[in-house]
């Protein structure tokens, strides 16, 4: 059919048909020349609210927004031809893996991390306890490097629950009140009892605002902070997130006043909390719980806290960057 051919239709009647290319193609997949009347065409344009249905049964929404929540959806469709959908925090988080191996840049060495200057704390325990950040780290009790079944590198942290720990002095760079923090690292518990076994740590017996304790409690894990309750800790995933031999990536990020706790990437807590202001004057420690106890038991590899940045909490597929 050639369209310079037809003849010119001054005043089409609501019955007449007007060919139209339908760009979704149905089950094809592909652009099909299609028909439709006048007065349908007319009914879908007088009708603001109307949301259309095309072959394939997708419905178009008509409402438009200029900003876009996280948790809001984008529609894509993948290599297979199947459409999906994604929010906005994961296409973002996506997006910035072009030229990394993860979002929040915690590739491994060969990468730069953007946010380096913000990290506080960084373990890799490749061999030792040393911290790429220059923090003092001593070790106390049962506690050694372990040169195999580590989760990245040539090591990792292996506590026995019977009194090892590390500490780091107190400094100005710990503390997280009023501001937006990462705290990161993979562990992999060898004993899931109900107790408490204290992963990273600076938390002092009465709660003060701006101390904090990821712990990890039977199968779930917490994330204890500043006085929010004497009993109940801010965040919690469920009973059964982990289990016995297994390498778990655990993050909590603080956005403003929001607070989320993740396993794997996922996230299994959330929370809105304001507190006053105060920092602790004592260190962290990773394993136990400071002058408490609470011990650890099983490895501990690629410890990582950085303040004043939200990180996308990615899975990285190699330890963090050093720099």
């Amino acid at each position: 059919m050639e369209i310079s051919k037809l003849k010119t239709l001054t005043i089409p009647t609501l019955n007449d048909i007007i060919p139209i290319l339908d760009i979704d193609g149905g089950i094809s997949g592909k652009p099909i020349l299609r028909k439709v009347s006048v007065g349908t065409l007319l009914e879908l344009v007088n009708n603001e609210n109307h949301e259309t249905e095309n072959t394939s049964g997708f419905i178009v929404p008509t409402i438009v927004k200029t900003v876009a929540a996280n948790t809001d959806y984008f529609i894509g469709i993948d290599t297979s031809g199947t459409a999906y959908k994604i929010t906005k925090e994961n296409l973002l988080a996506g997006l910035s893996n072009s030229g990394s191996t993860n979002g929040n840049n915690s590739g491994g060495n060969s990468n730069q991390d953007p946010y380096f200057s913000n990290v506080s704390l960084l373990l890799p325990f490749n061999g030792n306890f040393t911290d790429i950040k220059g923090n003092i780290v001593t070790s106390s009790g049962d506690v050694n490097i372990a040169s195999s079944g580590q989760r990245w590198g040539s090591g990792s942290i292996s506590f026995f629950g019977n009194g090892g720990n590390l500490a780091i002095p107190n400094s100005n760079a710990f503390n997280l009140t009023g501001r937006d923090f990462t705290i990161e690292c993979w562990i992999n518990t060898t004993n899931t009892s109900n107790a408490y076994h204290t992963i990273v740590d600076k938390y002092d017996s009465s709660g003060s605002v701006g101390s904090f304790q990821l712990t990890q409690v039977g199968s779930r894990i917490e994330f204890w902070y500043a006085s929010y309750s004497g009993s109940v800790p801010l965040l919690s995933s469920a009973n059964g997130s982990i289990s016995t031999g297994n390498w778990y990536f655990i993050s909590v990020t603080r956005s403003g006043n929001v607070f989320k706790l993740y396993i794997d990437g996922v996230e299994v807590a959330t929370a809105n909390y304001s507190p006053a202001g105060f920092n602790p004057n004592i260190p962290v420690n990773i394993g136990s719980q400071a002058n408490a106890g609470n011990w650890f038991f099983g490895k501990i590899d690629d410890v990582r806290i950085t303040v004043d940045v939200t990180r996308i909490p990615n899975v990285p597929t190699q330890e963090f960057p050093h720099n």
